[in-house]
């Protein structure tokens, strides 16, 4: 038996399940490897095991030609009459049901929230102010989160940390998910369910999505997912309240105090920490300022990443999934509809008050003469 092959054998089964999960995240390039562990170990026992482990993996020759850079992820350029914007699908099935998708651009998990409250307002009277209280319009305080001594109360700091576009998106998607379920599903009565998710799962993303999903009725799903749009763009008007703020801040800290009790989450957390050309902003310190980060955000700040989502109709996508026996007519849209009768009215003025019918009759009898 070879000193490598003897060294093996001493693994112990629970690090031997961590080397092989190890090896997992090893790219396929001899150049850079990231190794993610977490469980209860010895640090040093660790580093010998997952060494003896890694030292029997053969090393790949280097490449004869340099590999070229991979860019980030970006979202295609689509035009704004592309069908590929509202897609419709039937699915012959027994079961009827239905599903719908709104999804659309949305602004980098690791992109800098830089834009603060630097203006005041012009019908703001500054000179009924203190020249404190000037700097406190310019810079505006959590006072709440400043009370418990949060470093990231005053909000230049907050969003100067990398973790804010990340924070109030989440938060964010809380907010939008509750108006969702009392709006569409409770009020209306249009859904089984619906939710609404921020794609901040790949680190080194550049191409964050936000999606918007219903599930229905093949006859109401058309209904609900319009409804569920104009939840999401009314925001514009009825901006995020406080107290939505504060029930979303409690959901994702006892939602963080949850997960940190599973390896998987501290694994997630993890991820391109050490890895600036991925994540540059990102280090280890952002694991400990997620609580904080959360507890500091403010409405203002939910309000700036919503408003850069892609909400526009040329900016939007949508998907219809219908499944049931048979197919169903094409839908129009209250748009098509309004159009139509628009039309017909148009064209019943221009004929002299006839309707559609009696023009073609009349037609027909001229040609007959």
């Amino acid at each position: 038996m070879t000193l490598a092959e003897r060294r093996n054998v001493e693994l112990s089964s629970s690090v031997a399940k961590i080397a092989v999960v190890a090896s997992n995240f090893l790219p396929y390039i001899s150049s850079e490897k990231i190794k993610s562990s977490v469980c209860d170990f010895i640090p040093e026992e660790l580093d010998d095991m997952l060494l003896a482990f890694m030292g029997s993996i053969k090393a790949k020759q280097p490449a004869t030609t340099p590999l070229p850079e991979t860019p980030p992820l970006a979202l295609k350029d689509v035009p704004k009459d592309d069908p590929a914007r509202a897609q419709r699908l039937w699915l012959k099935d027994s079961d009827e049901r239905a599903c719908a998708v709104a999804a659309g651009p949305g602004p980098s998990m690791w992109a800098p929230m830089t834009s603060l409250l630097s203006e005041i307002p012009s019908y703001v009277n500054q000179d009924a102010f203190t020249p404190e209280q000037i700097a406190a319009l310019r810079d505006p305080v959590n006072e709440v989160a400043a009370a418990k001594g949060n470093p990231f109360a005053r909000q230049s700091a907050r969003r100067a940390n990398a973790l804010a576009t990340y924070c109030a998106g989440m938060m964010l998607a809380e907010v939008i998910g509750g108006r969702l379920f009392t709006t569409v599903r409770d009020a209306l009565g249009l859904t089984y369910d619906c939710n609404f998710t921020m794609s901040f799962g790949l680190q080194n993303n550049d191409a964050t999505t936000y999606r918007l999903l219903v599930t229905s009725t093949p006859e109401k799903i058309d209904e609900a997912i319009e409804a569920g749009v104009r939840v999401l763009r009314g925001f514009k008007l009825q901006r995020v309240s406080q107290r939505e703020v504060d029930r979303a801040r409690l959901t994702l800290l006892s939602r963080h105090e949850m997960d940190s009790k599973t390896n998987a989450y501290w694994a997630d957390l993890m991820q391109c920490t050490g890895t600036p050309d991925l994540a540059p902003l990102k280090t280890v310190q952002c694991i400990a300022d997620l609580p904080l980060m959360y507890d500091a955000m403010t409405v203002d700040d939910l309000q700036e990443v919503y408003a850069r989502l892609g909400l526009a109709e040329g900016e939007m996508f949508t998907s219809v999934t219908i499944a049931g026996q048979t197919e169903p007519p094409p839908y129009l849209s209250k748009k098509d509809v309004d159009a139509a009768a628009l039309a017909a009215q148009t064209l019943t003025a221009a004929i002299g008050g006839m309707n559609l019918a009696e023009a073609i009759k009349k037609l027909k009898q001229d040609k007959s003469i």
